[in-house]
This record gives structure tokens, C-alpha cells and sequence, in this order.
């Protein structure tokens, strides 16, 4: 019986296509073995691996799609003309490229899942500007090495079977075919293209189709990479869920704000204190990826922060506090001027910077001198530009330490920091005037180094435990080298994390240890502060209203930001790049920008999704930090995040 006699144009780009769909399912089943390292998989695990793994080969199949269209159709147009050998050549060049450039981005995916718990999206391209010091940071960091070995093995052998699969179809090219089996063949291909380009029969498909289950890692394990990145360069980042008016209106009621004539912002309001200014200094302390979670205080049993637990038992403790996105410079920007993150827009990195209220302007026209302390080069994050150029009079970085003391890209380990913070806060204050201090520490982050000559022991043996030690070390050599200052009685210290971190296995589309995060304010004069445990659901963006408040500053509130010591909010909320979370004493609402939306019990661990029994509550949840959020992102497109008045605008 003869085989039938298929165009040697269509299995060539059959075989471009079944390998990368295969190569793509060995990224996903790496990703899939690391992630299930050490954990027993029972029955209903096996079925939603399954699942996810097929609806992997969907999306490979659209990426593979894109890949192999221009190809595809030009191999059929030239099957009409008898010399074509050229074309094979050049088509072969082209796709291996993309495959290059597809499998680079698989492999950067899955480090990438295992530091934010999401797939690979255009955020990464935040830290173009700063691409030297990611590349020194990533050649430094040798868990890294592994998925470079893992990207040229994988490509390597990719290429050399396919192209020994092509050279055998080679040799094996059939007869002339007629005209009309051409056309047949003609017809068949294009429409393989057309739903390889679709990945579904019934409609394309979208990342909300990779949700099945109430498993975040399963939703997410069909995702192809190069898809995801792809879309979140196409999918609009507009909250368009919500009209300005509308959202305006809503904050103006959550915050209790009355319409003034004095301020051009909407939601700028005064807060006058009837006691005099303190004028204590202010230490503002930033941690790198320091989870609430990764706190004795908070539950975590292997005493991983000594320190901040005893400084907790001393301190206002904010016990439900959460960052306002998954990012350093959302941490610095929202600490510091009291305006929540937008997705996964980069506040700082604005050609147009604008100007902001919060801590830096306010202080300074209180008479405060204002700094700002970093570990590594001012550039990163454009960090030097942002800050002076709102009201951070001097920005310490890697070039003020000592060089043979810098240890990775991102300069100096914290306590070299913290040493010479100590050291210029000392000559600060023989000025006379109070400062104001923020200091962002960075050891917390890979790549991981302790430091070594230094008095400290870790107890635990991994290593991402033992680089939370020696920062929580660092924070209490610091605290000791400034108890014994003068200055020391007359500061009020602030202690909060950047952002959180992955912190044990991921029950939700948003880790919420990623955004739970601690906030701990102390000064040693009981008069002024005692110790005192808020429950309060707030989050960074609420840390300077409360601060001028317990300081008796009388200052120009033009934030999203709220008291927590005399006012309350409904619910705490944050963006996670594609996502927006909204929480309170029990539930967790996440929203998707590809349209997904969920409503968990968190308290209980439930990964049920109560969207359906709970449809009023989720609403409420999604038009509060819509209604924020937008109204943020309304203040900034008006230039009116200042402290301007109506007189000073007109």
C-alpha cells in the first residue's frame, strides 16, 4: 500500500512544530518537578497536572503558530514554483532564531515563577535602564547558572535533532504532486495555521482559559512564557472598570473628604494637631523582602528574626499591614509619598517626574534635613533622579563607602550601610536641626552573601534562611550603635519591609506573604509611645498620615493614605504587576487583569472560590481599590499630587 504523498513543505513545518510543543512541555515538566520537589502527589493533584499539561500544549501551540506562519505561508506559495531549495534554508535560520529567543524566555520564566509565584511578563523590561547591573546581579547569583546550563542543553540538543529530522525528510522528498493536490494540501496547511494561531477550536485563547482549578500553581502551569509576555505588551493596563467621576466620589466618602477651596487636588485635606510639634528625628527603616511571615511575631518557628520580634514586643506593632505592590521601588515610592502602586507601572521611572506630598516636602518645610541611604550605585531605580528631585536633599549610595567593602551589584551588605548611616546621622545632628532618614537595605536579595569578619553566627543551614538572620542582625547592630547616641532619645524609629517574599507553598493567585509585611514604630520615650499591638488593616501608603499625626505636625494630607491610630479603613489593598488585592478580617479578593476573579477565605486557608455566594461583598472590595487606584492614577495624569493651592495653580 503506498503512503500518501505529503508536500515536503508541510512536514518540515510539522517537525518545527511537534519539537518546540515538546521542548516547551520540558520546560513545563521541569518548572513542575521543582515546584513538586519533596511533596507527595495524591490522586486529584495527578488529575490537575494532567489537565494543566494539556492545556499547555494549547498555548505552546499558539506560540509555535506565530513562529511558523511566516514560514508556513511562504513554503506554500513557493510550492507552486519548481527551484525552492534556498527557501528551506532561510525559513530554517528564521525559526531556529525564535526558538533561540523562545526557550531563553522558558528558562528565564522559571526562576523568575519561583521568586513571584507568576509567569514571565513586560514588567521585567522596569529594569531596562538598569540592565548592566541585572546581569551582574545574575551572573553573581550561581542558583542562577543552573537554568543557563539547563537553556543551552536544552537548545542544543533541540538543534541537533531537528535538524537531523530535516535532513532525513530530505532524502525522502516525493514526486511532483499535481496542481490540485497542491491546493488541497494548500488548504489543509493554512488551516492548521489558522487554529495552531487560535489554540482552540471555539474561540482564541486567553490566559483566563489556563484557569480551571482553585490551584493557583496548576492555573498557572499550562501558561506558556513567551505567550504571557507577549500579551501583557498587548493587553491594555487601564482600569477602565471604573469611571474617573465615579471613582473620585467613592474615595472622597471612604476617606471622609469635603470639598475645599483652598487645595486644586480633590482630595487634599488639612490636618491641624492642637499640640505642638515634637520634632523628634525619624529613622525609616526600609527591609528588603522582609515577609511578615518570615517573623517569629507572626508565626514562623525557626527564630529567624530575633530582633525585630523583641523590638515588636516594644513597638506600635502593625499586625495587618501589606505592601502596596511586589517591587523595591513601589515600597520606596509608596513609603515615602503615600501613593499606592498601579499595577505594575514603575512610578519612578517617569521621564516627567511629578511632584509628590508625603514625608520628604512635609518635613522639610518643618525644618528637617532629608536623606536617603542606599547600598548600591543611585542610578538603580532611578532612584538619585526621583528622590532630589522631590524634596531628598542628599542621596548616599555605593559611592560614599569604602570599595573593597562593596560584595555584589548592589554594593555594600546592609550593616556597612547601617555603619555609615550611624556615622553621618552622628555629624547631622550637631546641627541643631531634626532629619529625617530613610535607609533601604538590600542583602535580602539575591544574590545571597554574608558577609564575612563580622560577629555573626547563623543557626539555620539554608541558605535564604541564614541571609534573613544576618539582616535581621545588621537591624540590631544598628539599633545598638544608635542607642548609645544622643540623638538616639529624641527619634522615633520606623521599621517596614519593601515587599514580602514567596514564603511556603502559595495558596492564591497573589502569595499574600509577598504583601504581608511588618510595621513596627518606636521611640524609647514612653511618654511619647508605648507598646501597643494595631490590628488596623492598612498598608504603606498609611504610614505618613500616622507618623505626622504622633509627631503633632500639622501638614496637608494629599494622599491616598489615612491615620490608623484615629481612623479606619474598610479594607487594605495592593497590585501585584497584573493583579489588584483587596483584604479584610477574612476574605481576599483578587482580580486578574486577563478577567479572573476570586474570592477566598483566607483565615482558613479555603481555596473555594465564593465569587458567586458572596457577589455583593466582592463587589464592594473590587470598587474600593478600584476607586483608589484609579483616583491615584487620576491625580498623577493632572499633576495634582502636590500640595499646590488653587491661588499657587491659577
Amino acid at each position: 500500500m503506498k503512503s500518501m504523498k505529503i508536500p515536503y513543505y508541510l512536514k518540515f513545518v510539522l517537525t518545527y512544530y511537534v519539537t518546540g510543543i515538546t521542548w516547551f512541555s520540558i520546560f513545563r515538566i521541569i518548572l513542575l518537578c521543582i515546584h513538586l520537589y519533596g511533596i507527595n502527589v495524591n490522586e486529584e493533584e495527578r488529575s490537575l497536572v494532567i489537565t494543566a499539561m494539556l492545556k499547555g500544549v494549547q498555548f505552546d501551540s499558539v506560540v509555535m503558530g506565530y513562529i511558523l506562519c511566516i514560514p508556513a505561508l511562504l513554503l506554500i506559495g513557493f510550492s507552486f514554483i519548481p527551484s525552492k531549495e534556498k527557501i528551506y534554508k532561510y525559513m530554517s535560520v528564521y525559526i531556529v532564531t525564535l526558538m533561540l529567543v523562545a526557550f531563553f524566555i522558558c528558562a528565564v520564566d522559571i526562576p523568575y515563577f519561583n521568586y513571584n509565584a507568576s509567569r514571565l511578563t513586560a514588567v521585567i523590561f522596569n529594569w531596562t535602564p538598569n540592565i548592566k547591573m541585572i546581569i551582574s546581579m545574575i551572573a553573581e547569583e550561581k542558583s542562577y547558572w543552573v537554568f543557563a546550563v539547563l537553556f543551552i542543553f536544552l537548545y542544543l540538543t533541540y538543534f541537533i535533532i531537528v535538524k537531523k529530522i530535516i535532513r532525513t525528510q530530505r532524502k525522502e522528498i516525493p514526486a511532483s504532486l499535481s496542481v490540485s493536490t497542491r491546493i488541497l494540501f494548500s488548504m489543509i496547511s493554512l488551516l492548521l495555521v489558522f487554529f495552531s494561531l487560535r489554540g482552540r477550536i471555539d474561540s482564541p485563547i486567553k490566559i483566563s482559559h489556563s484557569f480551571f482549578c482553585d490551584h493557583p500553581f496548576y492555573n498557572q502551569l499550562g501558561l506558556n512564557p513567551v505567550f504571557t509576555l507577549v500579551k501583557s505588551f498587548t493587553e491594555s493596563r487601564k482600569l477602565n472598570l471604573i469611571d474617573d467621576d465615579i471613582a473620585l466620589r467613592n474615595v472622597k466618602k471612604y476617606l471622609n473628604i469635603h470639598n475645599n477651596e483652598t487645595y486644586h487636588s480633590p482630595i487634599a485635606r488639612q490636618s491641624l494637631s492642637e499640640a505642638a510639634s515634637l520634632n523628634l528625628n525619624i529613622v525609616l527603616v526600609i527591609m528588603e523582602s522582609m515577609s511578615a511571615e518570615r517573623m517569629g511575631h507572626f508565626g514562623n518557628q525557626a527564630r529567624l528574626t530575633p530582633f525585630l520580634d523583641s523590638l515588636a514586643n516594644e513597638s506600635y506593632c502593625f499586625e495587618n499591614i501589606y505592601s502596596a505592590g511586589k517591587h523595591t521601588y513601589n515600597g520606596i515610592f509608596s513609603t515615602l509619598y503615600s501613593y499606592p502602586a498601579i499595577l505594575a507601572e514603575h512610578p519612578m521611572s517617569a521621564i516627567d517626574i511629578k511632584q509628590y506630598s508625603g514625608f520628604p516636602v512635609t518635613l522639610q518645610a518643618e525644618g528637617y534635613t532629608t536623606m536617603f541611604f542606599t547600598t548600591h550605585s543611585e542610578i538603580f531605580d532611578n532612584l538619585g533622579m526621583f528622590l532630589t528631585a522631590n524634596h531628598i536633599e542628599q542621596v548616599i549610595s555605593q559611592n560614599y563607602y569604602d570599595k573593597n567593602k562593596i560584595q555584589s551589584a548592589f554594593g555594600v551588605p546592609d550593616h556597612v550601610m547601617f555603619q555609615y548611616a550611624v556615622d553621618t546621622l552622628d555629624k547631622l545632628s550637631q546641627k541643631q536641626k531634626p532629619f529625617f532618614a530613610s535607609l533601604m537595605t538590600v542583602s535580602n536579595h539575591a544574590p545571597y552573601i554574608i558577609p564575612e569578619g563580622i560577629p555573626f553566627t547563623p543557626r539555620n543551614k539554608n541558605l535564604s534562611d541564614q541571609i534573613v538572620e544576618y539582616s535581621d542582625w545588621a537591624l540590631k547592630d544598628f539599633f545598638e550603635r544608635c542607642t548609645h547616641k544622643d540623638w538616639f532619645k529624641k527619634t522615633l524609629f520606623i521599621f517596614v519591609a519593601d515587599h514580602g517574599a514567596v514564603v511556603g507553598d502559595s495558596k492564591y493567585e497573589i502569595p499574600l506573604s509577598y504583601h504581608h509585611i511588618p510595621l513596627l514604630m518606636y521611640t524609647s520615650d514612653s511618654s511619647i509611645l508605648k507598646p501597643l499591638s494595631v490590628n488596623a488593616f492598612g498598608g504603606q501608603i498609611d504610614i505618613f498620615p500616622t507618623v505626622m499625626d504622633l509627631l503633632h505636625i500639622r501638614f496637608v494630607n494629599n494622599t491616598l493614605g489615612i491615620n490608623l491610630l484615629k481612623e479606619k479603613r474598610d479594607y487594605a489593598f495592593f497590585s501585584s504587576d497584573d493583579k489588584i488585592g483587596c483584604i479584610d478580617e477574612n476574605y481576599f479578593y483578587i482580580y486578574n487583569t486577563n478577567g479572573s476573579e476570586y474570592l477566598h477565605k483566607y483565615k482558613f486557608g479555603d481555596l473555594k472560590n465564593y465569587m458567586q455566594e458572596e457577589k455583593e461583598r466582592a463587589n464592594n472590595m473590587k470598587t474600593y481599590s478600584f476607586s483608589m487606584i484609579k483616583t491615584a492614577k487620576y491625580l498623577m495624569n493632572h499633576n495634582e499630587t502636590g500640595v499646590e493651592t488653587i491661588q499657587q495653580k491659577n
